[in-house]
């Protein structure tokens, strides 16, 4: 069969045109989407190879023609696709109307209309008392840094209006997002700070509810971007954070700030990646922490922990009177080294704990294990209330560890949970093909104040990344805290 050569130069223009389209359309709208329109594509540009190289293939030809009237076809919708994203775009830098619509937008196109729209809410009380100069100088100051914003603006009316080669450039690739969050932070700040001007009295209180409700209305972005405590230094929250995004999730936010919680669990890597990354999740925020352990020598601590976070640390040692003769309670920088004997160790935790009650911190208490090996809850009972009771009073949010198993008698048992707001146990999670899941652990939760859980029972992921972080170092047990023989 001989196809005639004006047949067989039309189609090939017409398939030119038909991806000449496409390319234009992706390009104008970075929309990733149009990729698997790339597939449709190769299958009829190999029918058309085939009929240029053996034209005696009819049904080469007749496949190859159908491929290309369904592509044509699909044509137009595609277009209109890129348009009305195109329309959006120019919206957003006209109007700060942050949409999403269709077509589906990106994680990047989407976590920039949900900052932008918050933006929005939380800027219009502050631009209605004072204008727009102090946000625009701000927001001019952070693209110093974070260039995506240089081309960022709040007009007179609230409207948050970004250049459309901007939103272009967040659709195609990875949400950039640490200069918004700056710029979130700022705007926080400044409906925070109206509560200590002097201007009129209803101002402050206003704009301060303003941004509660606002913040409130976007809170699962806010916990899924780790922001919720982050924000004016946690002034708008009532969790701490965890570092587990699942558990966060279910308990709106993590633990329930200025309340104690038990964390029961054998000697395990993932009691210490719990304990641990909680109280990491804190330094990272520049809250100032206390770290009390029988279980490891204070060098241990710091390896485990990464120097680079422990500038807000205080370790109260109880490990090293186990292995050599203490006196009395000795600081040496943040190390504050002291005797074994509970009530002692009380005395040294207040010498250290921050006495402002209304700033952020946490603790770690990881000394419950080994006392309990060589004595009963009874005994201890009056120092740990004493304990609790003073970081509590602090403002102090903390964990306490326990290996549950050193307790024989449930009465024994059911008297130290009920001295904690929380109680949780954390437990590893089969796999299989390992017998032990390293990407899992279930956390467990028996009670928890002032959260209402959406389940009891959450699996929680654990980053490799993070997990070298925050576990013991190499060589090191994470059994030491139950088998020492002895406290002397």
């Amino acid at each position: 069969m001989i196809i005639p050569p004006l047949i067989v130069v039309g189609l090939a223009i017409l398939l030119c045109v038909n991806s000449l389209v496409y390319l234009k359309t992706v390009y104008k709208t970075h929309f990733r989407l149009h990729l698997v329109l790339v597939p449709g594509t190769i299958v009829m540009a190999v029918p058309l190879f085939w009929l240029f190289a053996y034209r005696s293939h009819s049904d080469l030809l007749v496949s190859g023609a159908i491929f290309f009237a369904v592509h044509c076809a699909g044509l137009p919708f595609v277009v209109a696709w890129g348009e009305s994203f195109t329309k959006r775009l120019k919206a957003i830098a006209a109007r700060g109307d942050f949409q999403m619509g269709l077509p589906a937008p990106s994680k990047g196109y989407m976590m920039l209309a949900m900052f932008g729209q918050l933006l929005q809410d939380l800027s219009k009380g502050i631009i209605a008392v004072e204008g727009t100069e102090k946000i625009n100088t701000e927001l001019r100051r952070i693209g110093q840094r974070h260039p995506i914003l240089l081309h960022t603006s709040f007009s007179a009316d609230g409207q948050f209006k970004i250049d459309e080669h901007v939103v272009r450039l967040m659709q195609g690739g990875d949400p950039q997002l640490e200069g918004f969050i700056q710029v979130l932070d700022y705007i926080v700040q400044l409906n925070l700070g109206y509560l200590q001007k002097s201007s009129p009295a209803e101002i402050g209180p206003i704009l301060q509810s303003k941004a509660a409700r606002t913040l409130a209305k976007y809170r699962e972005l806010l916990i899924q971007e780790n922001l919720l405590e982050r924000l004016a230094d946690g002034a708008f929250s009532d969790r701490a954070s965890t570092g587990f995004l699942d558990f966060d999730r279910a308990t709106g936010g993590g633990i329930a700030k200025g309340t104690v919680t038990l964390v029961c669990a054998p000697p395990s890597d993932e009691r210490e990646t719990f304990i641990r990354r909680f109280l990491l999740q804190g330094l990272k925020q520049g809250q100032k922490s206390i770290y009390v352990s029988s279980a490891r020598p204070p060098r241990e601590l710091l390896a485990s922990i990464g120097r680079q976070h422990t500038y807000n640390l205080m370790i109260v040692d109880c490990y090293t009177n186990r292995v050599a003769e203490v006196p009395s309670i000795v600081q040496e920088g943040n190390i504050v080294t002291t005797p074994v004997e509970l009530s002692v160790v009380k005395v040294a935790i207040s010498r250290v704990t921050d006495k402002s009650p209304e700033t952020p911190k946490r603790a770690i208490v990881d000394v419950l294990p080994t006392y309990l090996v060589f004595t009963t809850v009874e005994k201890i009972y009056l120092d740990l209330l004493e304990i609790i009771d003073d970081l509590k009073k602090c403002g102090y949010t903390t964990v306490f560890s326990l290996n549950p198993y050193v307790l024989s008698e449930e009465k024994s048992v059911l008297t130290l949970e009920e001295m904690f707001d929380n109680v949780i146990h954390v437990e590893r999670i089969p796999d299989e093909e390992r017998l032990v899941s390293k990407r899992k652990m279930l956390i467990r939760v028996d009670k928890m104040a002032q959260t209402t859980l959406t389940r009891k029972d959450i699996e929680v992921d654990i980053a490799p990344a993070e997990d070298n972080r925050l576990m013991a170092p190499s060589g090191s047990s994470s059994l030491v805290d139950d088998e020492i023989p002895s406290l002397a």
